[in-house]
């Protein structure tokens, strides 16, 4: 069934059809067995509702409550203007996460330098055996900023590298 069959059918229960209507969706349920199941469907649908659908009592008259609803629908809309403070209360609702991730990355790097502080350098000098096999020292002046590589012969006699 296409959706116009369908919502004829619920028209037709409802009694909501001119009588050519009503005739031509007598002879489709005659002929469609789809249509008689699909209204069977329809029917018990509205009893369950009917029987338990819950019962609204207003606290004023019927005709007062629509007419309410149809003053509100007919209102010109009024734009709400905010109070001076709440742009930025709003602002900070609207970036309360971008804030907080940054508050945390600000958080772990005060941390890091207070348990890891950046130690200074040395103002002496440092020698450095940088491999005892292949004849080279180092010696970083820190106070000068200079560094020196030295490469000796291993292979002179009464040379010792210290180790």
């Amino acid at each position: 069934m296409n959706e116009s069959e369908q919502l004829k059918l619920q028209a037709y229960l409802d009694g909501e059809l001119t009588g050519r209507e009503r005739a031509e969706v007598a002879k489709l349920l005659d002929v469609r067995g789809d249509a008689r199941e699909l209204l069977a469907e329809l029917q018990h649908t509205r009893a369950a509702l009917r029987g338990n659908e819950p019962e609204r009592k207003l606290d004023c008259s019927r005709e007062f409550y629509w007419s309410r609803i149809e003053r509100e629908l007919n209102a010109p809309a009024q734009e709400a203007v905010p109070a001076i403070g709440e742009g930025l209360l709003h602002w900070l609702r609207g970036h309360v996460r971008s804030l907080a991730g940054a508050g945390v990355a600000v958080a772990a790097v005060i941390a890091t330098l207070i348990f890891f502080p950046v130690r200074a350098r040395a103002t002496e000098s440092d020698w450095e055996v940088l491999h005892p096999d292949t004849g080279m020292v180092s010696l970083r002046d820190y106070q000068n900023g200079i560094t020196v590589v030295m490469l000796y012969d291993r292979s002179t006699p009464g040379f010792t590298s210290g180790d």
